[in-house]
């Protein structure tokens, strides 16, 4: 490759971070919808030695993040845009917990209607693995007003 010739870069862009699973959850979403190839970082290692979201995300590994190929990055960062205008606080809440799976198909699907994003995590309590929702601190008052008629 001469001097004059543009280089391009084939490293992978970061287009999108958080500590909020619900957040990670709806861009990994909207990517897919998309059809936008991408990949994470930090995604799996954020709760490492149990430090978690204490803060606001792991301070060892940083928070999570999305990245795509460079020619994908303006598309994504368009399609992620309204994430970014969020008021969100990077903290999520659990709002609902069960060991059910009847119970966590009626609680998202009435946060599913209202569009409230949302994330399914496990958590084991005695012994039993519990699922917990959790939400954006930006959608609890939402989330807690759509679950308040629940009748389990």
């Amino acid at each position: 490759m001469t001097s004059q010739e543009p280089q391009t870069s084939h490293e992978p862009v970061e287009v999108f971070s958080t500590s909020s699973d619900a957040e990670m959850a709806v861009a990994k979403s909207m990517l897919q919808a998309g059809d936008i190839p991408f990949f994470t970082k930090n995604e799996m290692i954020v709760d490492i030695m149990g430090a978690g979201r204490i803060g606001g995300g792991n301070r060892l590994t940083g928070p999570m993040e999305i990245l795509v190929a460079p020619r994908d990055a303006e598309f994504a960062r368009e399609i992620l845009k309204g994430l970014d205008e969020d008021e969100h606080t990077g903290e999520d809440t659990v709002v609902f917990s069960t060991s059910r799976e009847d119970e966590l198909d009626r609680v998202k699907g009435l946060l599913d209607s209202a569009d409230i994003p949302y994330a399914v995590t496990p958590k084991v309590v005695n012994r039993v693995t519990q699922a917990q929702i959790l939400v954006p601190q930006s959608d609890l008052e939402a989330a807690q007003e759509q679950l308040s008629s629940l009748q389990l």
